[in-house]
């Protein structure tokens, strides 16, 4: 969101952008999880009331406050229009017992209930536009399919002194299930026994290094280098020196590092689902994988590093497509995107 703000103020609009960091806590650390909509509400309907935005975006979990507080003449006429990054419903998991039928309730249920009633939805990716048409009976007109950004630093050339390796593999992410660490953990030590001088770097894992290392066995241990937090420019430095980023997520919007590192010219094989459907040409700026056994992603990733021109041609791939991506050219679908909705108010 601080890209997008940045955007609409480089195209000559005011923007604010604000997180959950910012809004008094409940003094239930858990409850403050819970209630982002509520919290966030309180927090700034003074504000709202005070400056009179022209439009409120706000992120899905957030949405059913704010969409009911426009409902009850709260917040004027000013249009909601719903950021999704990734259809929350799409990510519960079955079952669960009690906790699980609890957070489908407070997750699914107050989505069901007001998500058709928002003036726009923005998603960033086909898959979740769809699963919005089809759940929640939203008109198409007010769904979008608007991608992120990539920051103007990852289009800039990197430093001379950075080579790309030729055998160094990336994963740019927390170190949760949901992003195929069990891929990576998997694979890792197969493709070890095929290419002893393979590396890997983990890199924002937020979780330390201890925690990431003990996933994978010590025969692996040599081979990996773990950064659990990296400043921007690291970032940058990473995607040039890599030779290829591996995205394996179960489920995602559309992952920024994605879009990052083919500024800087590193292709992905990612996971074929969610916004990496959308971006990634097969074999023009990367690759996808419909296999989850890490079986096959050693035997892929293995075939792409046998083929050094190939991977030469999809970086420049990748170089190209990012393109589209630029700042500029994003805000100026996503403005045009909320022109349409306040032309057919809600």
């Amino acid at each position: 969101m601080e890209l997008h703000a940045e955007g609409l103020r480089r195209l000559g609009h005011r923007a604010r952008v604000w997180c959950a960091e910012d809004f008094a806590s409940t003094g239930w650390p858990a409850l403050d999880a819970r209630t982002p909509g509520g919290r966030s509400l309180a927090a700034l309907w003074p504000l709202a009331r005070r400056e009179r935005p022209d439009m409120y975006n706000v992120h899905t979990l957030s949405a059913p406050a704010w969409i009911a507080a426009r409902r009850l003449g709260l917040l004027g006429r000013a249009p909601v229009v719903v950021m999704s990054y990734a259809a929350d419903e799409r990510g519960l998991t079955p079952g669960g017992g009690v906790r699980g039928l609890v957070q489908r309730l407070r997750i699914a249920g107050a989505a069901r209930a007001m998500l058709p009633l928002a003036s726009g939805v923005w998603c960033v990716n086909n898959e979740d536009r769809a699963f919005y048409l089809e759940r929640y009976g939203l008109p198409p007109e007010r769904v979008a399919v608007i991608p992120h950004a990539a920051d103007d630093l990852f289009y800039a050339a990197p430093d001379q002194a950075v080579i790309r390796q030729a055998q160094q593999l990336l994963f740019v992410g927390t170190w949760i299930p949901r992003k195929g660490i069990e891929i990576l953990r998997r694979a890792l030590p197969i493709l070890l026994g095929r290419i002893p001088s393979l590396r890997m770097v983990l890199a924002g894992t937020i979780a330390d290094e201890a925690a990431v290392r003990a996933a994978f066995p010590g025969s692996a241990q040599g081979a990996l280098r773990v950064v659990a937090r990296s400043s921007p420019e690291e970032l940058r430095a990473l995607y040039a020196a890599s030779t290829l980023l591996l995205v394996p997520s179960e489920i995602e919007g559309l992952p920024i590092v994605l879009l990052e590192a083919m500024a800087g010219g590193c292709p992905s094989l990612a996971a074929a689902n969610s916004g990496m459907l959308d971006v990634i040409r097969e074999g023009e700026n990367g690759w996808l994988l419909g296999s989850r056994e890490p079986d096959a992603w050693a035997a892929r990733i293995e075939a792409l590093l046998g083929n050094p021109e190939g991977l030469r041609r999809a970086g420049e791939g990748a170089r190209t497509t990012a393109e589209d991506f630029r700042l500029e050219r994003v805000t100026a679908r996503a403005l045009e995107f909320y022109g349409l909705i306040a032309s057919r108010p809600v």
